[in-house]
């Protein structure tokens, strides 16, 4: 049996500039050591980034570019031969930044199939001084080089998609323009290291396959084909899991009692129970990690502390609803059911549901006039773009970034305000849902909506 093809990918960059950021965030694991100081990263780390019978593609997370002006002038008097390098010694203390230059190059010289440079987005590269130079010294390593753009995220503060994409459009393209000048870059694609935008890493490994060397681009294209496969599969694993709450939420039933905060309980419980199914989904398709068990009670306090003012408002048995969050979580989390980021993502929703919905009373929450208790069709509006914006969040939290705190509303909110463009086609599809016997052209209708959600920025 042959051994699979290896690939290797190198990360490279001015230093500071968020290679291992990056690298967390494609891998979705914590890697490498990442602060916000220069030349973190000292020597060399190969990681395995994808993988199948055939193939193997390493991402390699390397030192940061320092002061590489000696090595540049060393390498032109050497007529622009870079051998030399295989033995040339630094010493790591006291020439830290020009150890980690040569560190990089020595790599990218012996074993670089193609080279990803990474910059910062935000600074213009005309007058950032830096990257002419290392671009200078890159060329005489005749290997193509992809520039990926880093810190071009959306902005929370931003009321407009159009607003978002004004400025990272422009800085995107003052990297493309000044990238021209050199015919060994072969694409320039944005992809924050944060806030990464799904279609930007689909983009990226797709250029693998053109890029890398020839004799492996064969190889490549096949890994990078089964990858987006899988990925297109555990998209769908979510949208069937979002699909099976709402289609709960929509036929659930209970008759009434002279207990009406027990009916309401009930109803809750049982819906807490569909949202724990889809938040453990959604937490295993995007490989969320577990956190530490003091991170963990925190925000579960703070979970309770927010339920706890929502019933001294008396805004209403909805209340019950983050009660019975909270408990179900608990429960779980003793079992070992779930990690932090499923369980406070469970709590996110319900306590953004019941903030929304607590002033305005329960009678809001249910059709009046009909013999059972039924969710409002208005309720089962906001629950739908709660799904879907607790999706957009997750699907869009680089790992670079570490643990979601869902306690922390604003970013929620703000995918959730990115939805309100499609909030009448999201009642129609309730309606539907509600009214219509014709199951399978509701469903078809929702998988459409939820597959177009990682294109709405």
């Amino acid at each position: 049996m042959s051994q699979p093809q290896e690939i290797y990918i190198s990360l490279i960059s001015h230093t500071n500039v968020g290679k291992t950021s990056l690298t967390r965030t494609l891998l979705r694991k914590d890697v490498g050591e990442v602060r916000d100081e220069p030349h973190v990263t000292t020597k060399n780390e190969a990681y395995l980034f994808l993988e199948s019978a055939d193939a193997r593609l390493f991402l390699w997370d390397t030192p940061g570019f320092g002061d590489i002006r000696k090595v540049l002038e060393r390498v032109k008097r050497e007529g622009g031969a870079t051998a030399w390098l295989r033995h040339h010694l630094v010493d790591r203390l006291t020439q830290r930044a020009l150890f980690c230059s040569v560190e990089a190059l020595k790599h990218i010289r012996a074993d670089a199939d193609l080279v990803i440079y990474l910059v910062n987005g935000a600074e213009n590269p005309e007058f950032a001084g830096y990257p002419h130079l290392e671009m200078e010294l890159l060329s005489y390593f005749k290997k193509d080089v992809l520039i990926v753009v880093n810190q071009v995220s959306h902005d929370l503060d931003s009321d407009t998609k159009s607003e978002n994409r004004l400025y990272r459009d422009k800085w995107v393209q003052n990297w493309k323009t000044f990238m021209q000048r050199f015919p060994f870059v072969v694409d320039v694609i944005p992809l924050d290291a944060h806030h990464p935008i799904p279609k930007m890493e689909r983009k990226l490994l797709e250029s693998f396959s053109s890029y890398v060397k020839e004799e492996k681009r064969a190889a490549c294209r096949s890994l990078v084909r089964e990858t987006l496969e899988q990925q297109r599969y555990e998209q769908q694993h979510c949208t069937e899991a979002a699909w099976r709450v709402l289609t709960f939420a929509c036929h659930q039933a209970q008759p009434p009692s002279e207990d009406e905060k027990g009916d309401f309980e009930k109803m809750q419980r049982d819906l807490s129970q569909q949202m724990s199914v889809f938040t453990q989904t959604l937490m295993k398709t995007c490989r969320m990690s577990m956190a530490d068990q003091a991170v963990l009670k925190t925000e579960l306090a703070d979970l309770e502390n927010r339920q706890n003012l929502i019933s001294e408002k008396k805004a209403g048995l909805w209340s019950g609803l983050l009660t019975g969050a909270i408990s179900g979580l608990t429960a779980d989390i003793m079992s070992g059911g779930l990690s932090f980021g499923g369980g406070a993502l469970l709590g996110g929703l319900s306590g953004w549901l019941a903030a929304y919905y607590g002033s305005k009373g329960v009678n809001q929450l249910f059709n009046q006039g009909k013999k059972d208790l039924k969710w409002s069709n208005a309720f089962l509006v906001e629950l739908t773009m709660s799904l879907s914006a607790l999706y957009l969040r997750v699907l869009h939290h680089g790992r670079a970034r570490g643990v979601i705190y869902f306690s922390e509303q604003k970013e929620t909110e703000f995918w959730f305000s990115k939805l309100l463009a499609r909030k009448d086609e999201i009642s129609e599809l309730i309606d539907s849902m509600v009214y219509s016997t014709d199951c399978e052209e509701s469903r078809r209708r929702f998988e459409s909506l939820f597959r177009d959600l990682p294109n709405i920025f």
